[in-house]
């Protein structure tokens, strides 16, 4: 004999259909989206900061050289920093104190000396300025 099923048989069934299936899906899809995008911004922030750290190391890096030597220095000084930091240049600047706007030191020229030290990253999209006073002890001798 054959047995047959009543028409709603799989009304008591346990399972998902299609659309809750696809809905399941887009929802997954929209989320991995979110936290790929969101990784991607967090990637480009930290190599924006590596950046900026680089460039006050090599900044400092530069400040120390002159600081032992600053006469060494005559009025203007551009270079880069090797193969090490390939792409990476300085320009140094002797300026005066009347350009920083402090006019009333401009009396110890002689033995202070205002740089001006800007670093360029690769492709001069971000580069470090900074001034700085270095003292000058072969003025006192």
């Amino acid at each position: 004999m054959i047995k047959r099923y009543p028409f709603n048989f799989l009304a008591n069934h346990k399972a998902f259909t299609l659309l809750e299936v696809l809905v399941a899906v887009s929802i997954l899809a929209i989320a991995a989206v979110t936290l790929l995008a969101s990784q991607r911004q967090n990637l480009a922030g930290f190599e924006s900061v590596r950046s900026e750290f680089l460039l006050a190391h090599l900044a400092e890096q530069k400040l120390s050289e002159l600081r032992g030597n600053p006469q060494s220095l005559e009025t203007e000084e551009a270079g880069d920093f090797g193969p090490n930091y390939a792409g990476y240049r300085y320009l140094v600047k002797k300026v005066s104190f009347t350009r920083v706007g402090l006019e009333e030191l401009d009396t110890i020229r002689d033995y202070v000396s205002m740089l001006e030290i800007t670093i360029f990253a690769p492709g001069d999209k971000t580069r470090l300025k900074l001034q700085h006073a270095v003292f000058n002890e072969a003025a006192l001798e």
